[in-house]
């Protein structure tokens, strides 16, 4: 090839080559991935701080923690539970048969109250579920009390068994009464003294309630074996109790004195076999 065609067309070349290099230069760089997203995230980033231990102790369900434990909740007040054992001298105070042949007794009580307080907890609405058991032994082993007692009467030849009963009227002495109750009532509490908060110093309330009891009565005779019946009864009671605040907790120490009324069929029909009973109780529980 000739000088006079390689040196034009060396220059058309270099035309060519510097106008793609002018072209590229006008183009905008391209954006790494990385960058389109946002800065590229470290390792240090994405581990998790370490977790620092809890301190040991007692969980909340051992504690019992309550929110606003010692104070009103809503725009009534709270209701708080009780438990209590109670026990003491029964006195058979009144009744045809039983006020005479009855020694002073003994009953015991336990149970569960659920208490029903106003905003400021100085009143109460109460509600009691208890099962108690009242234990008179006999006396007067000289009052005779007319008993029918049932005895076989004729004899079949073929088996020898009995053929007929006949009533025979005799006559008994108490030797031991015993009634157990499931026991409901309703009344209302008192607060005299101290803080309605429960939290701060000891007070004391007073209270009445009245209810009723359903249960079954054993009587033993110095003459028969024992006999057994369904009893009921009514009563009602005035008590105090000493309230000594720990926490969340109350502790109670009081006294009681209950009257009561049981009806009774325990003596046959041809007998008055109520009986009134005066019963003087010690109280300890605690409310939480």
């Amino acid at each position: 090839m000739s000088t006079k065609r390689i040196i034009p067309c060396a220059m058309v070349l270099a035309v060519l080559g510097l106008g793609t290099a002018r072209a590229q230069e006008l183009l905008p760089p391209p954006v790494p991935y990385e960058s389109a997203r946002g800065p590229a995230a470290t390792p240090a980033d994405t581990v998790p701080p370490p977790t620092i231990p809890a301190p040991a102790g007692l969980s909340s369900w051992m504690m019992y923690s309550r929110h606003d434990c010692c104070g009103p909740i809503g725009g009534n007040g709270p209701i708080r539970e009780e438990l209590f054992l109670r026990a003491g001298p029964s006195l058979p105070a009144e009744g045809a048969i039983f006020g005479h042949v009855l020694e002073t007794g003994w009953v015991i009580e336990g149970g569960g109250r659920s208490l029903f307080f106003n905003p400021e907890m100085d009143r109460a609405w109460a509600v009691t579920l208890s099962l108690s058991n009242i234990n008179n032994h006999g006396q007067r082993s000289d009052i005779k009390i007319p008993y029918n007692v049932n005895l076989p009467s004729g004899t079949n030849p073929i088996n020898g068994q009995p053929t007929g009963v006949s009533t025979v009227p005799i006559t008994v002495t108490v030797r031991e009464l015993n009634r157990t109750f499931a026991n409901i009532s309703l009344g209302q509490e008192w607060y005299l003294w101290g803080s309605p908060d429960c939290c701060t110093d000891p007070r004391c309330r007073v209270g009445i309630d009245a209810g009723g009891r359903l249960g079954s009565a054993k009587i033993r005779f110095n003459e028969l074996r024992h006999h057994s019946d369904v009893v009921s009864a009514v009563f009602i009671a005035l008590h105090g109790d000493l309230e000594i605040p720990r926490g969340c907790c109350t502790f109670m120490l009081g006294f009681r004195v209950e009257w009561d009324y049981t009806w009774m069929d325990i003596l046959q029909i041809q007998n008055n076999s109520d009986l009134e009973d005066v019963n003087f109780l010690v109280t300890a529980g605690v409310r939480f």
